[in-house]
């Protein structure tokens, strides 16, 4: 249940931080980073669905996505996904990913099914 909430914490906030849809106003050209994004925001919704579904897969996927979540928050916070540093508020939705990120993991450590 807890996984649950942070997984769905995770995904608001990153709603939240994309550009178009939230508060974020940076313009990016790249596609690569465009899909990591993907592919991070879809292992969050399919980690999400195994909480009803695939309970054993929670473990191990929860700690996938909160790892490339606190990644991908440090490397925007450092400046490393676009010429321009993230606006004070939009620094704020990163430290937040960063901080359900890390609970994400140690949420997955601490589940049975990863040791099983």
């Amino acid at each position: 249940m807890r996984t649950r909430a942070l997984l769905i914490v995770l995904l608001l906030l990153w709603i939240a931080g994309t550009p178009g849809l939230g508060v974020d106003t940076r313009t990016s050209d790249s596609v690569a980073l465009g899909v990591v994004y993907g592919v991070a925001f879809l292992a969050a919704i399919v980690a999400l669905v195994a909480t009803w579904w695939r309970p054993r897969w929670v473990g191990p996927l929860a700690m996938i996505v909160g790892g490339a979540a606190v990644l991908l928050a440090l490397a925007d916070l450092a400046g490393l996904t676009s010429a321009m540093r993230p606006s004070s508020f939009l620094a704020a939705l990163e430290i937040g990913v960063a901080i359900v990120g890390v609970a994400l993991v140690w949420s997955g450590l601490r589940s049975r099914a990863v040791f099983v």
